[in-house]
């Protein structure tokens, strides 16, 4: 054996494969890190928002965000104070600013305005703030900012009793009642309607619609939400199944497994986790009953921790699973064809049966 010979195994033996150990610990140690994450963002019940937030993707705040840190008005009063700026602001500046702040990518805003203009006789968003404003700057901006805060109060109180009925689906929305008194300042309760201010008042026609279009949506929050929550868990589970096969490799003196599959063997894990649970819901054998909704967990747990520890027959099942539902879904769609073929078929050779009945009588 040469020098050249005798340098390279060295190299391989004290250099290369010491390394090649070193590497693979800290890519567990990374990949510990990323289960514990996807852990804790299933824990928290709150995936789909995360989600949301990773892509940067808008979604309406809500009426529960300070209006002081988001509003322009607000922001503006706190600085070098104009009264000419605030002389000829008025309510309906006020209410599009707040529905921009509160429910700017909201696909249904709740009707604000035609609560108050239910409430109040002869209430007009076109009216100032502050109708007959003072010259005097301190004067102005105190009455300004008082006028500011009620409104916003009853804005504010609207939207919350409005999200709470479209929340409680216990209630019909055509049965849905408000108090006046309950939601109006005590300042502006003069302009109520004096035919409604003691009564309950029944919600006009679009507030009810807005109340049912509202209730679909956070059915379909509540569905997206639980499905996403099911496929963060399928992900934490095929991840963590994949580590204790690597982690079981590492320690073992002849472990054959390359770099390669230390990197993506969780990832192996996690897509095969979610693709067994797909493929069973489209053939509804193990998991599912008649809809994805409806999952037995043991099983599902089982199956999403058995595709992160035994990957390659993981892989052979959801094969073997989804050729199975692609057959049957062609002989369906082949058996399908064919019996429109014979309807088709069957008025034509009805009324040849008929030519063919009436030609001896002529």
């Amino acid at each position: 054996m040469d020098i050249m010979e005798i340098i390279k195994n060295a190299l391989i033996k004290y250099i290369f494969y010491p390394s090649r150990r070193i590497i693979k610990g800290l890519i567990i140690i990374l990949w510990l890190y990323v289960l514990i994450a996807l852990t804790l963002a299933y824990s928290s019940g709150n995936s789909a928002n995360l989600i949301l937030e990773f892509f940067d993707t808008p979604d309406s705040g809500g009426p529960f965000q300070s209006f002081a840190t988001r509003s322009r008005i607000t922001r503006n009063l706190e600085g070098d104070f104009d009264i000419e700026t605030y002389r000829y602001v008025s309510y309906r500046d006020l209410i599009v600013e707040y529905m921009n702040n509160y429910h700017a990518y909201s696909d249904y805003p709740p009707p604000i305005e035609n609560v108050i203009l239910t409430l109040f006789d002869g209430f007009s968003f076109s009216t100032n703030l502050v109708p007959n404003p003072t010259e005097v700057k301190a004067e102005f901006k105190k009455e300004f900012m008082y006028q500011q805060r009620e409104a916003l109060g009853l804005f504010s109180k609207i939207d919350h009793r409005l999200n709470a009925a479209a929340s409680d689906i216990s209630v019909d929305p055509e049965d849905i009642v408000l108090r006046p008194l309950e939601v109006v300042p005590t300042d502006w309760r003069s302009l109520i309607d004096p035919t409604i201010k003691e009564k309950e008042i029944k919600l006009p026609i679009e507030v009810v619609n807005w109340v049912k279009l509202k209730r679909k949506e956070l059915s379909y929050i509540q569905s997206r939400d639980s499905l996403t929550n099911t496929f963060v868990l399928l992900m934490v589970l095929g991840a963590f199944g994949s580590l204790i096969f690597l982690i079981r490799d590492y320690i073992k003196a002849e472990g054959s497994s390359s770099v390669e599959a230390y990197i993506f063997r969780p990832v192996l894990g996690c897509l095969l986790a979610v693709a067994m649970f797909v493929v069973d819901i489209a053939a509804h054998t193990v998991i599912s009953g008649a809809s994805i909704f409806s999952i037995r967990h043991e099983t599902l747990y089982l199956l999403a921790f058995a595709a992160g520890l035994l990957s390659e027959q993981a892989y052979l099942a959801v094969d073997t699973q989804a050729s199975t539902a692609l057959t049957r879904v062609f002989k369906k769609n082949q058996s399908s064809d064919t019996t429109d073929q014979v309807e088709e078929k069957k008025p034509d050779a009805d009324h040849s049966k008929k030519a063919n009945g009436n030609s001896p009588q002529e």
